[in-house]
């Protein structure tokens, strides 16, 4: 697959979930045949996947959607630092760490909605932990937390900031930071490039 992407010379290639199926060795074989790629030919890449890890890998920048609807977007660091949108948050209390502390994993309750009817207003919140009333009516925009992090969510910048939480964070199962500075630190800019 790889090689027929590349036949033409292209100065974009699109992945659409390019390690579905492979186990842990070939999945990381792959991801570092694109790291490489990206550096030596300077491709430009968009990868689609529901693995965030993935991302984590090979990504700058990151966006994350929901339903059809653009969620949470921005540099991929800040975002794993502080993720300021529901999903984003749920999504990555879903995923477990390989150095930081073992904890619960985290599902998400409840199931995406029908596209050809979609809820009205916000169409994460059936199953947001934040939902209010103003979310069942009006369709969240994207606002910008912090500079190119932005998150199309009514509460985004009060999660941001630290001043709405939810039972999920009061017992524990998503702690404020997806990864710890460690891991941050190890997507280097080498990696991400």
């Amino acid at each position: 697959m790889i090689a027929m992407a590349l036949a033409c010379n292209p100065s974009l290639i699109i992945a659409d979930e390019p390690t579905t199926a492979l186990d842990v060795i070939m999945q990381d074989r792959v991801l570092a045949v694109i790291r490489d790629l990206q550096k030596k030919l300077g491709i430009a890449m968009i990868i689609i996947t529901h693995d965030i890890s993935v991302v984590a890998e090979v990504a700058e920048k990151i966006a994350i959607m929901y339903a059809g609807k653009m969620v949470e977007m921005g540099d991929i660091k800040k975002i794993f630092r502080k993720p300021s949108n529901p999903y984003t948050i749920g999504l990555m209390s879903a995923f477990p760490s390989i150095i930081g502390p073992k904890k619960e994993l985290f599902s998400i309750p409840g199931a995406p909605p029908d596209l050809a009817n979609p809820p009205k207003g916000c169409r994460f919140h059936p199953r947001c932990m934040y939902a209010r009333d103003i979310c069942k009516e009006v369709e969240p925009q994207l606002i910008e937390v912090e500079n190119g992090h932005l998150s199309a969510c009514h509460f985004a910048q009060e999660i941001f900031d630290g001043t709405m939480s939810t039972e999920l964070e009061e017992e524990g199962l998503f702690d404020e930071d997806f990864m710890d500075e460690e891991e941050l630190d190890d997507l280097s800019e080498e990696e991400l490039a």
